[in-house]
């Protein structure tokens, strides 16, 4: 019964270790970008961090802040299978709730690039490029409250190349 056990850990630490090594598609991504006719993901945006940080972490279910984390302020990407989006800035700990008024530079698109065995994610409006992240993973935890899993998208701020 032991070695059973001890099988069975062994086995699924191998397969843990395996999903965590495999690269990257680009499939992946616009598979996690469009497993929906819309997916949003929430980013926690205290003290403007969504603007000021080098790496930022998109969850694919809001729940994951209400249950384990303090966070007031969001910024929220509303993805559509027609690799369009908006973009929307809110808060919640203050009533009534908020959220900034939308305009024409919200909406943006995406693109997916890949460069050098990495993929980028651009998000252009009117055709002029808004910003550029590097895609360093996509994963899944455990919610603290209850069995329900969320999906997190991790990504790195690129700086703009000259043009």
């Amino acid at each position: 019964m032991k070695k059973q056990v001890l099988v069975s850990f062994l086995l699924l630490a191998s397969a843990i270790a395996k999903a965590q090594t495999e690269p990257l598609t680009k499939k992946q991504i616009w598979k996690f970008l469009t497993q929906d006719k819309h997916v949003e993901l929430t980013a926690c945006n205290s003290s403007q961090s969504f603007f000021k940080s080098d790496t930022i972490s998109f969850y694919i279910n809001v729940n994951y802040f209400y249950q384990s984390a303090k966070c007031c302020e969001f910024i929220q990407w509303e993805v559509y299978k027609g690799r369009k989006g908006i973009q929307t800035e809110m808060q919640v700990c203050e009533e009534p709730s908020t959220a900034k008024v939308r305009t024409e530079g919200d909406y943006f698109g995406i693109k997916i690039a890949g460069q050098d065995g990495k993929f980028f994610l651009e998000r252009k409006s009117n055709e002029k490029k808004i910003d550029r992240f590097e895609v360093l993973e996509i994963t899944e935890v455990q919610l603290p409250k209850d069995r329900n899993r969320v999906q997190i998208l991790t990504l790195a701020r690129v700086i703009p190349r000259n043009k």
